[in-house]
């Protein structure tokens, strides 16, 4: 009957609300599992004992302990895999030297408003936000730039003991124009690979179905402990939100007190924007779809709007269903 539906209904909200603070909580608590400073068991001291000793961790002098358990973390304290990974991320910064780029060369997407850093998470974990329906594919590698940029203003904001910074993917907007498989691969590779164990926590905001498929694409690039760290958030995600941040660090627009005003603050810093740039109008990654005689949707216009929501199956809370039927 009509209440005995009514109670079941309560139940399960109380039961996903209750899955869903659980799963922040070990997110915003990721310290307290083995593997980090003081909290290391024998084989695990030995491991670091061990790859300390390796020519490629003398050899990165500028690391402490807590970046060399970063490695071993990420490889499962394998320490000749550790020992590759560090290999590999030392000349990666060397080639690309990511922590020099500049904040006048990517202005363009503060200006757009299309991502920022800003405030941080209820962990004090700086964290960078992106409103990926402005994001514009021809312009994937300068974004690729930008991305990089983004995540050494966060590691430059650290707080002491803290080594993980939180990224906020906003997806309301996106459409099939805003997908980049370049930025991607690039962005998602440089931070497991030369980034290890730096994310700690990737939330994805309402994201729509045409989602789906670069979803797909990206699903097999992450480890399982990148995967770990990625919620999905949709239906009522500012309350949600919540669970992640404060009021003060939580952006107006999504329900906290931060009115953060990306275009001003880079007025301030920087002066004037130049003349805009004009861009071919991409298509992105899914553009060839158009005119395809398959089962594929019609192309729609770049105007924002969601035809339905992607809520991810095993990848997220499987709660999420619910949560957009609600």
């Amino acid at each position: 009957n009509w209440l005995t539906m009514g109670k079941n209904k309560v139940k399960k909200k109380a039961k996903r609300q209750a899955k869903r603070e659980q799963k922040a909580a070990k997110l915003l608590h990721r310290t307290l599992e083995p593997g980090y400073l003081g909290n290391l068991d024998e084989s695990m001291q030995a491991a670091l004992a061990e790859f300390k000793s390796r020519p490629a961790a003398i050899a990165a002098n500028h690391l402490s302990d807590g970046d060399f358990l970063r490695f071993l973390r990420a490889r499962d304290f394998d320490v000749n895999a550790a020992d590759t990974l560090l290999t590999q991320a030392e000349e990666y910064f060397q080639r690309e030297k990511p922590d020099q780029i500049q904040l006048a060369n990517v202005r363009l997407f503060y200006d757009r408003g299309v991502a920022f850093q800003r405030g941080f998470d209820r962990c004090g974990r700086p964290t960078f936000w992106t409103n990926a329906g402005l994001h514009d594919p021809s312009r994937s590698d300068e974004a690729i730039q930008h991305s990089l940029y983004m995540l050494h203003e966060c590691l430059r904001n650290l707080p002491p003991n803290e080594e993980t910074f939180t990224a906020v993917f906003d997806l309301t907007e996106y459409t099939r124009a805003n997908s980049d498989l370049n930025w991607t691969r690039k962005f998602v590779g440089a931070v497991q690979n030369s980034y290890p164990e730096r994310l700690g926590c990737c939330l994805i905001l309402n994201a729509p179905w045409v989602f789906k498929f670069l979803w797909n694409a990206i699903k097999p690039m992450l480890s399982q402990r990148t995967s770990d760290k990625i919620v999905f958030i949709g239906g009522d995600y500012k309350d949600k939100l919540k669970l992640y941040f404060d009021d003060d660090n939580l952006l107006h627009k999504y329900g906290g007190k931060n009115k953060f005003d990306v275009v001003k603050w880079i007025v301030d810093e920087l002066g004037p924007p130049p003349e805009p740039v004009e861009t071919k109008k991409s298509k992105g990654w899914f553009g060839w779809l158009k005119g395809s005689s398959s089962s594929a949707p019609e192309e729609e216009e770049d105007d924002g709007k969601h035809d339905g929501a992607f809520m991810g199956s095993d990848e997220e809370d499987d709660d999420e269903d619910d949560d957009a039927q609600d």
